[in-house]
This record gives structure tokens, sequence and C-alpha cells, in this order.
């Protein structure tokens, strides 16, 4: 097989490039209008608070900034580019969440863009005609598809549309270095194509798989498998892999968000792997019921038409593609290539309480992408010679672009805000499953953090009925009750929340002071004084201490402890040295 079809020459020369670069423009123009939305949005409180709006890391473009840059993880993930980003946002729009998905908006809209251009020049038609439909379905597809909005519109996964555009731009200049005679143009092609590789592993360690990926492309539409330098070539690629995968093993390994064996053990992990392959194909074809967390299985049966149906379904496509492998290798190509980028977030290795997510499809999804590109121009092209064809083809993208426009906004303003992300959640959820509990979580977090505790409290009591192991949640709920004035509920809920961390004295010093409020002077005194034994440098709790045996009469009590207080830096506790006698 030729190289030259991969060069935009195939496409008409001089003239058939403009064509390209324009129609790649306007379908990422047209993208970026569908994603106008979304600069309505604000921040969710998943992820955005350590990622951005808590984070004081990036609060400034500092010496102190870069120097940390480096190391820095987050949410135990190593990506300092991604870091980097967020840290230009804040520099140009503050806090405003407006900028922050402009942002991610223009690198979707620029991915749209990349995409276009190499469908282009990875489909090498004959005709030009034939290559634009592919690389505009694709690009159409890719831009367009719900499925993508988790990575856009949130504001946390800038690390996909940041990986994947230097990922794209990696594969472009492999491509360019594949074409390239020998000489200083090659060297600088290949040079640039690793360059981007680490800038993607930078951004996102999903990056890994970019190896095989030119691998995959070697065999085709390359053709050339059977070059010696084809495997010394990736050596460096596969050097800057291995040391993203063991960072990004380690760093979610510190975070404690592996999954062990014995949580889930490895039969379970392949099955709901299997399942998951067909899962993101299911939702790219229909993209209905797109939830921001399908919670991990509870109850997974191999015999089950969900398993074992899915299990004959990725062997059928699989069987097919090795059957058609002389006739139609590009087949087989993509389906390695779906299977590939997709392995590192499979299942396989677990993150998290997850069994899947839309966000890992951003990438993988460019391979049934491109085929329904490829297809849709052999369509076109068997009704070329005909208008009436012609206007029913370009007819239905219209029409299917329409919908996923429609279907996009739709999903976009589910990310609205916390309250619309996950009350999307619940409904998604049946009522009393105990998946739903994280919706109501993170709904009753919303609502505590937007004041309104009367339904963060309802959210949070749905959350303990669903799984009376879920410590934080009586913690929140603790405050609320407390600021709602339910001293007895509170007090329940912090002991509660003990079981849990015997060792949190700030929940032992807010319950002493409910008892405190309710009259229990005793049980206050025994929590204020847990205070001081797990924190001797905590002063209101000496001082309340102070106050408790000052007001049962306990003076030398009284004056041992208000004396802790002041040298802890409370100026009331001198004053009250000073009524007792025994100041200084």
């Amino acid at each position: 097989m030729k190289n030259t079809v991969i060069e935009t020459d195939r496409t008409g020369g001089l003239r058939g490039r403009k064509a390209t670069l324009l129609a790649a423009l306007l379908v990422s123009c047209v993208t970026f209008l569908a994603y106008l939305p979304a600069l309505d949005n604000g921040f969710v409180n998943w992820d955005d608070p350590a990622y951005v709006y808590e984070n004081p890391n990036i609060r400034s473009l500092d010496a102190e900034f870069f120097r940390q840059l480096p190391t820095a993880v987050v949410s135990s993930n190593w990506h300092p580019l991604t870091v980097l980003s967020h840290g230009v946002d804040c520099a140009l729009w503050g806090p405003d969440p407006m900028g922050h998905h402009l942002s991610s908006v223009v690198l979707h809209a620029l991915n749209t863009f990349l995409v276009f251009i190499l469908a282009v020049r990875l489909v090498g038609a004959a005709l030009p005609v034939r290559a634009l439909a592919a690389g505009a379905v694709t690009a159409l597809l890719f831009g367009l598809h719900p499925l993508h909005v988790e990575s856009v519109a949130w504001v946390s996964e800038r690390k996909d549309v940041l990986y994947s555009f230097f990922f794209l731009l990696s594969v472009l200049a492999y491509l360019r270095y594949v074409s390239s005679e020998k000489g200083g143009g090659k060297a600088t092609a290949y040079a640039a194509s690793l360059g981007f590789f680490a800038l993607s592993l930078m951004s996102k360690p999903m990056a890994v798989t970019l190896p095989l990926v030119l691998l995959i492309l070697d065999y085709y539409p390359l053709g050339r498998l059977k070059a010696k330098r084809v495997v010394v070539e990736k050596v460096p690629f596969f050097l800057l892999s291995a040391v993203a995968a063991l960072a990004a093993i380690w760093t979610q390994h510190e975070g404690e968000t592996i999954s062990s064996l014995g949580l889930n053990p490895l039969i379970t992990r392949i099955l709901v792997s299997i399942r998951a392959y067909v899962f993101y194909l299911y939702k790219m074809v229909l993209p209905l019921d797109l939830a921001p967390l399908y919670p991990y299985p509870t109850d997974i049966n191999a015999l089950s038409l969900e398993y074992a149906g899915a299990f004959l379904l990725l062997l059928a496509i699989t069987a097919l593609c090795v059957l058609a492998i002389k006739k139609k290798p590009g087949l087989s190509a993509l389906w390695l290539y779906y299977l590939v980028t997709l392995f590192p977030v499979i299942g396989v290795v677990t993150f998290g309480a997850h069994e899947a997510a839309d966000r890992y499809t951003y990438l993988p999804a460019l391979g049934p992408f491109l085929l329904a590109g490829v297809g849709a121009a052999a369509v076109y092209e068997r009704f070329s010679k005909e208008l009436r064809g012609k206007v029913i083809v370009a007819a239905a993208v219209l029409l299917i672009s329409a919908a996923l426009v429609y279907k996009t906004e739709k999903q976009i303003a589910v990310w609205k805000d916390s309250i619309t992300l996950w009350t999307h959640e619940i409904d998604l959820l049946p009522e009393e499953s105990h998946s739903a509990l994280y919706g109501y979580y993170n709904r009753g977090a919303a609502y505590y953090e937007l004041g309104n505790c009367p339904e963060a409290v309802r959210d949070l009591t749905r959350t303990i009925k669903l799984s009376t192991r879920f410590a934080d949640a009586y913690k929140m709920r603790a405050t609320c009750l407390l600021r709602l004035g339910d001293y007895g509920r509170a007090i329940g809920d912090m002991t509660s929340y003990l079981e849990f961390d015997p060792t949190a004295a700030a929940i032992y010093n807010d319950r002493g002071n409910a008892y405190l409020i309710t009259g229990n002077a005793r049980a206050a005194i025994k929590d204020y004084e847990k205070v001081i034994e797990l924190n001797p440098g905590h002063p209101n709790a000496y001082y309340n201490l102070g106050t408790l045996y000052a007001n049962m009469g306990e003076n030398e009590k009284a004056a041992v402890y208000f004396k802790g207080a002041a040298h802890l830096g409370i100026p009331e506790a001198e004053e009250r040295l000073r009524e007792l006698g025994a100041g200084q």
C-alpha cells in the first residue's frame, strides 16, 4: 500500500486542500455555535472545587505556581498541562465560569477541525468529494454528538479536550513524517509528533495508547508494518507511555482511588469491561439517558442477557473484522483503535465507584464515527450521479446533525449547575435504588452550599436511608441541623459520624456546643476535653471548658482553662481570669 493515501494532493491539489480547510472550518464553527449555551453554565460541585474555584494553587501565575506545577497532583491525577490551562483561565477570567467554559468549547471546536483534516487524510479516496464527505460526517459526529458534552461542558474535564488536541496533532505530525522524504522535514515532523505526544500525556495519561494507535496506522492505511524502522521509531513513544502509566497508577494508588481485587474480583472486572465496550457503542447509536455517573453494578450474572449478550456481540464484531481482514482491512483497523484507546479506562483497573463514563469515549468514539463517515461517503458516491440522490443524502446528514444538536443542547442544560446535574442523575435512577445515593448526596451538598438547609437535609436523609455507611452524609446533615436549630438530631448525626472517625476534633467541639445549648453540661465537658486531647491547640475548647467550670463554681479548674485560652489568643479569657481573681 502506498503512503500517498495520507497526502492531501489526493483531494485535488491546492484547490482540494483549500476546500478541505474551508469545510473543516465550517464544521468547527457549527460545533462552536452548538456549544454556545455552555457559556451560561456555572461550575458544579463535582471536582470543580478541587480543580478550579477552591484550588489555591492556581490563583496566580507566579514563580511558586510554576515551581510546583511539574509535581502537582489534583484529585489523584497528575496532569500539569491541564493545571496550567486552569491557571491561565483564572488569570484571564477570574472566578467567572463563562471564561472557563469558553476555553473548553474553543478546544472542542479545534479538535473537530483536526478530526476533519485527519479523516480526509486517512480516507485518502480517489475522488475529493468522497474524502470531503467522509471528513464532514466524521467531524460532525465528533463535534455534535451529545456523548461528548460531559468532556466539554464540565470544566474539570478540560483534560479530555486538551489531551485530545495534542493527541490529534501528534497523529497528524506522524502522518507528515511518514509521507515526507528523508531530510530535515522528516526529522522535524517526527520530533513534532513525539513532542505533541508528551504534551498530550501531560494533559491526561489516557494518551498512553498513542504508540499502539500509530502501529495500527502503520498496519492500515499506511501499509508499512514490514519496514524495519517501524518498531524502532516507536521506542521513544513507548518509553513516554510507560513513564506516564506508572505515574498515573502511583497517583491513583496514593489517592486510594484504585479498587482492590478483594472489592472487585478480576472476573467481575472482565465482565464489566466487556459490557462497557458494547454499552459505549449503544450510546453512540442511541445517546439516550446519558448520566453523569453510571454506578458500579452490585449484581452481576455472567449468564444474563446483559453480560452474555455483550460478550457474544463483542465476539461477533471481532470475528467479522477477522474474516474481512483481507478485503476490508479498514474494519479491523478501526475496531482495534476502538478497543485499544478505551482499554485504559474500560474497567480492568477500576477507579472510583463508577462503571462507565461518557467522557471516556471522547477520542475512542472517533473509530466508529470514522466508519460512519466512510459509509456515508460510500452512499453519497453511489448516488452522486443523480441530483435527487445527492439531495436525499445531504438532507439525511442535515437531519441527523440537527437531531444531535438538539440532544447536545439538552445535555448541556443538564450541566447548568450542581442542582440540575444531580437532579438529572436522580431522575434516571429508581427512587430507592442503592445507586441513587450519589445523586442525593451530591444534590444535598449543592443545597448545603447554597444555604438551603431544609432541602439539603431532605436529600441527605435519603442518602443515609440508602446507605447507613455514608459517613460524610451524617457530618453534613449535622451541620445543616445545627443551623436549623435541631440540636437533638444534630447530636445524633455527629455521634454516628464519630463512629467512622473517632479522631475528628472539630466534630467533638460542635457536639460539645450542641450539648451546651441543650443544657447537658457534663456531656459538653467530656467532648471539649476530647477536643483538647486530640488537638491541644484548640482555643475555643479551652475557653468553653473554662466557662462551664466557672458556671459550676469550680473556679480553680476554670482558671486553668481560661489561662490556656488566653495563651492561645482569646482576649476574653483574660477578662474572665480577672473576674475569677486569678489574673497574673
